[in-house]
């Protein structure tokens, strides 16, 4: 509170209102926290990603925490309602796992259960351009497929190009390193894709091919950061 010159509070949060309303210094560190769970390591970095440049306590009134439970799909969705504790996390699910979501939440509604897996979400897709039809068909994928897909439409950029150049490198070198080395067979089998994820990671992010896809998706991003909002409400109204 500025009684001398009043301005409108960004993000107001409850802990923000607070030291305001009371004088006191706000300090992100001293802000409650809320474990989020995602499946492995990929999904980890690519929220860790979104989350880069965002003052976590300011925008979601928590800080946040995300840890890689390293287990499927299936896994998460059975702890998520059966363990007390993890309905007061959030469960970030990968992309490709839409569908179950979508129907355990519809057997969650159709039995009348309490639990409907309000603190469960999953990762933003992301689309190659702002072709609409395209978007409407997209399909769901992994973390790593997702970055794969992506630098693949990249390469046809021009712009992107003269970016790589700059940093001495070609289109030949990311092609030859990156794309040809993808597994692209056995689509159900992710362990590969998983490695090649692992062993790229520092050229993906020498790149800076995460600051080319959360600018052209920050409307994916917004959603996303809504649907966190959604699941704090849920948690805290637990």
């Amino acid at each position: 509170m500025d009684t001398r010159s009043p301005y409108q509070l960004e993000c107001p949060t409850y802990p923000k209102i607070k030291n305001d309303m009371l004088s006191t210094i706000y300090n992100p560190e001293s802000i409650a926290r809320i474990e989020i769970y995602v499946e492995d390591e990929e999904a980890k970095y690519f929220i860790e990603k979104i989350f880069r440049n965002i003052d976590l306590a300011s925008r979601f009134g928590f800080n946040l925490t995300v840890s890689p439970i390293k287990a499927s799909c299936s896994v998460l969705l059975n702890i998520a309602k059966s363990e007390n504790y993890f309905r007061k996390c959030i469960l970030i699910l990968d992309n490709d796992n839409i569908p179950d979501l979508e129907k355990e939440i519809q057997k969650a509604e159709s039995n009348f259960k309490q639990y409907r897996y309000e603190n469960v979400i999953t990762l933003p897709n992301g689309n190659m351009d702002k072709n609409k039809e395209q978007k409407k068909n997209d399909v769901e994928y992994s973390p790593e497929y997702i970055i794969y897909r992506y630098l693949n439409f990249k390469l046809c950029d021009e712009n992107f190009i003269k970016h790589i150049q700059k940093l001495q490198m070609s289109y030949d070198l990311l092609y030859e390193n990156l794309i040809e080395t993808f597994p692209t067979k056995d689509i159900g089998n992710r362990e590969d894709r998983k490695k090649w994820f692992k062993n790229n990671k520092k050229l993906i992010d020498q790149i800076g091919l995460f600051d080319f896809w959360e600018d052209e998706n920050k409307e994916e991003i917004d959603i996303f950061l809504k649907k966190i909002d959604k699941c704090i409400k849920y948690i805290n109204n637990q």
